[in-house]
């Protein structure tokens, strides 16, 4: 009968359906819009995954191209996982040899780089066809395999998943007490992981052990447990399988009524799902309970929807169950030569993949039928087949010992309780020890404050004491004071000489303070000047808030952050600035501003530092303002072409030897803030579903999205063209005059692709903004940022600063391993580290080195 096996191997954790189809939809999207194979390749496998069963040849066919694409570029562990959800496809379709094949493909390919996690999934996926088809040794073995190598590197998920799967196969041989070992292994293992979806599997699955040793009551106290933890998760899948067996149980136990009941109820949530083998399962129970009623056209219906399920499948097992189910209404109708020939059929795929307990039914049915016809040695011939059968499943020794498995279950479960309740004896021990301290401390006050107010009184009573005394020494001294005041007059005729000498002590003090204050009217006049250009210079300096332009003081005089977010659509900044001068003033500046759809932000590094620098870097601010803010010139090689010009004008320089070539080393970037082409923009939902569902690892590899231009040979720049396709994307141009442009990628804006890998530097052109031996028009880069992409621009000043251990340079190399490991901080947590950085490079274990120029670092995250 149907309803003494419920086979299932694996309990997949389905989400809603709307949410998948979006999310499937959001990949596909992608997968048109990307030029990157390794991506391509990704997602084809992802898709592949997610679509097996609502869509299998599609399926199939993501796979086999990821699999191509990964083998194109070598990429050894996108190709085994591509591989394994083909031969999940290929299972889906019913084409188990070819499914047998891809997995056997799927671990030479993990073998090759050591993957022993890829390895282990692979012998999932093969043992889980081979039971399908009825080998159920070679189920055994590669389900075997897969458990030994799990337990040593330690994957607890898929170690239940193993134990899960050879306790169905020892069940279903009729294997009952390593059945039960497997099952309460898992559950040990699901309790360990408070994993509640698993323990409602593994306490379903003792229960079929018990329901098949006919303990119903024990099975449906198993199944009950189940059922509320499922439940309580809402646990779709296996609340359908648990309210399956339950209607078996109530079935087994004269109920019909209520059996059909959890019957239908479980079928719907299966239909919900798409699960065709554990449709089949409904069907069959559904029909027996049809049968048992007498409506043996329900029951032929739902069997016969079972038998077609079961033929798409190419489930072996199902089939047999078909066969006996369908022999019983022929049987029942008195037709029983189609009855024998449906036995047959049964009896021949029982052999072959040694299904015992569906012999023994069929054995039993075979009896009744030639009973039936009155050939009654035929009858007798398979009622001694069916006995001898039963008595080996069924022996006393088995029974035993699924009994003191139980116990011993029972007994370790106490046992953990006991642990819990001395647990709690010690902290209530604790609390009765901590009321104890408490106690004794408010006596201990008591006690103190009582001292406290006996030596209060003993003061207050010796006080009086001494003003009484003081009463007659006030007599003394009254006698006393006459004595004195005769001794002042005499004092008073030294004073009058000590006058005269005091005023022209004070004569001479009041020349050397005038003296001073002079010096220190002068030495005010000159600071205060400084104080006052500092004041300019500030005031010239921008905020990076696009909206206020308005500092923020978060880092005292040392450093300077500010922030936006959300002032513009599809545009999000987070900023920090790093400012230092050696000087009251300084010769670095940095800049931004906001011009039609760009912003565009700087940081130059004008010849000298304090005042002179200072000057410079107002020419460079004023010129900087008049170029974007009022020509509107946005492109950044055209920017610092004019802003050489201006400077060469201005300073009027010639490039003759001797003169002076005062002018800026400068990093200018220009970000385009809006993009009318963006129709859509990538979701944030996962690229593929947590491991332990795929039982495959997504591959490591990945490229930045970023195109950078050359200059061609008559300076017209050279672009590639990248049309960004998200509100995640965004197009900028940078160019350079002996300073670069760092960039750290980040993909945290595509879930799934790999963190920080690293530093893309773009070079500069080798000259400054001056006159100078090489006056070539400046190269314009054009890049494209991605969300949470991080860029910096910087004077030479950080990696030129002397410190440290041996008082070297702190040099670029320790800047950029600076910038990576605080890359994943907060803009504000970086900006700290950076300055902590510098503080502890001057100052070494008590040795201070002094600044040696201006230092600026400006950091945006886009």
């Amino acid at each position: 009968m149907k309803q003494l096996f419920i086979f299932f191997l694996f309990l997949f954790i389905f989400i809603n359906a709307n949410s998948q189809s979006n999310e499937i939809d959001s990949l596909e999207n992608i997968l048109k819009s990307t030029i990157h194979d390794t991506l391509k390749a990704r997602i084809l496998s992802d898709l592949s995954f997610k679509i097996r069963f609502n869509n299998t040849e599609k399926s199939l066919e993501y796979a086999l191209k990821s699999v191509e694409l990964n083998k194109k570029h070598n990429l050894k562990k996108g190709e085994a996982k591509a591989l394994n959800n083909a031969g999940l496809a290929y299972n889906a379709l019913g084409m188990f040899d070819k499914a047998i094949e891809f997995h056997t493909k799927s671990i030479e390919t993990s073998s090759q780089i050591n993957d022993s996690l890829g390895i282990a999934k692979g012998l999932i996926n093969i043992g889980y066809a081979y039971s399908i088809i009825g080998k159920i040794e070679k189920a055994i073995e590669n389900y075997s395999n897969s458990l030994e190598i799990c337990l040593k590197i330690n994957d607890k998920k898929l170690i239940f998943h193993n134990y899960n799967a050879l306790g169905n196969i020892y069940n279903s041989n009729g294997n009952y007490d390593k059945a039960l070992e497997s099952f309460q292994n898992s559950l040990n293992i699901s309790e360990n992981l408070s994993d509640i979806l698993n323990q409602a599997e593994s306490l379903n699955n003792i229960g079929l052990v018990f329901m098949a040793q006919q303990n119903n009551k024990v099975a449906l106290e198993y199944f009950e447990k189940a059922r509320k933890k499922a439940e309580n998760i809402n646990g779709t899948s296996t609340l359908a399988i648990i309210l399956n067996n339950i209607g078996i149980i109530y079935d087994k136990m004269n109920n019909p009524d209520e059996a059909l009941k959890y019957y239908l109820e479980s079928l719907k949530l299966k239909e919900q799902i798409g699960d065709l083998y554990s449709i089949v399962v409904s069907y069959s129970n559904i029909a027996i309970i049809y049968q048992n009623r007498g409506d043996l056209k329900k029951a032929i219906e739902y069997n016969t929807k079972a038998l077609k399920i079961d033929e798409q499948l190419n489930d072996q097992q199902g089939l047999c169950l078909d066969y006996i189910n369908i022999s019983e209404i022929e049987k029942l109708q008195k037709n029983y030569p189609r009855a024998i020939e449906l036995l047959e059929e049964a009896l021949k795929i029982a052999k072959q993949s040694d299904y015992k307990r569906y012999r023994l039914s069929i054995y039993s049915a075979f009896s009744n039928i030639y009973e039936m016809q009155n050939d009654l040695k035929s009858a007798l011939d398979y009622n001694k087949k069916y006995i001898f059968l039963k008595d080996s499943l069924l022996n006393e020794e088995s029974t035993k010992q699924l009994t003191e498995m139980q116990t011993k279950y029972e007994s370790e479960k106490k046992e953990k309780e006991i642990i819990v309740l001395q647990k709690d004896k010690e902290i209530q021990t604790q609390e009765i020890s901590r009321a104890r301290v408490i106690r004794n401390s408010i006596i201990g006050i008591a006690t103190l404050i009582l001292f406290l107010l006996i030596g209060s009184y003993i003061a207050y009573r010796d006080k009086k004491k001494a003003n009484i005394k003081l009463a007659l020494m006030n007599e003394e001294i009254l006698q006393q004071k006459e004595e004195i005041e005769a001794q002042r007059d005499l004092l008073t005729i030294s004073n009058q000489e000590i006058s005269l000498q005091k005023e022209e002590i004070e004569a001479q003090r009041d020349l050397v303070t005038h003296q001073k204050e002079h010096i220190e009217e002068i030495h005010k006049e000159v600071t205060d000047s400084i104080n006052y250009a500092k004041r300019i210079q500030e005031a010239m300096l921008p905020s990076l808030a696009l909206s206020t332009f308005q500092k923020l003081e978060t880092f005292g005089k040392f450093s300077d952050t500010a922030s936006t977010r959300g002032l513009i659509p599809l545009l999000t900044l987070e900023t920090f600035i790093l400012f230092k001068p050696k000087d009251v003033v300084s010769g670095d500046f940095y800049w931004a501003a906001n011009v039609n759809e760009w912003f565009i932000a700087c940081v130059a590094d004008c010849t000298g530092h304090g005042v002179p620098g200072a000057f410079m870097s107002m020419l460079g601010i004023s010129f900087l303002n008049e170029i974007v803010r009022k020509k509107e010139v946005t492109k950044a090689s055209e920017v610092l072409n004019h802003l050489r010009f201006s400077v060469v004008e201005a300073l009027k320089q010639t490039g003759e030897m001797g003169s002076q070539k005062d002018g800026m080393d400068i990093s200018l970037i220009a970000i385009k803030t809006q993009d009318s082409s963006s129709k859509f923009q990538i979701p944030s939902s996962k690229f593929q579903e947590e491991e332990s569902e795929q039982f495959s690892v997504i591959s490591n590899q990945s490229e930045p999205f970023s195109v950078i231009s050359e200059q061609s040979a008559d300076n017209e720049p050279q672009t590639l063209n990248f049309k960004p396709q998200t509100s995640n994307v965004f197009n900028a141009q940078w160019a350079g005059a002996n300073n670069p442009l760092w960039i750290i990628r980040s993909t945290k804006n595509l879930s799934g692709l790999q963190d920080l890998t690293g530093l893309e530097e773009l070079k500069p052109d080798n000259m400054p903004v001056a006159i100078h031996v090489r006056m070539d028009e400046f190269t314009n880069h054009e890049i494209i940022l991605n969300k949470s992409d991080r860029i910096y621009l910087f004077s030479d000043g950080f990696p030129d600063q002397f410190g440290g251990p041996k008082g070297k340079k702190f040099l670029s190399k320790s800047f950029k391993h600076l910038l990576i490991e605080t890359s994943e901080l907060s803009m504000n947590e970086q900006c700290a580290k950076i300055e902590d950085s510098l503080k502890n490079w001057l100052c070494f274990e008590g040795k201070i080195y002094e600044q040696i120029d201006d230092i600026t670092v400006l950091g945006i995250e886009i």
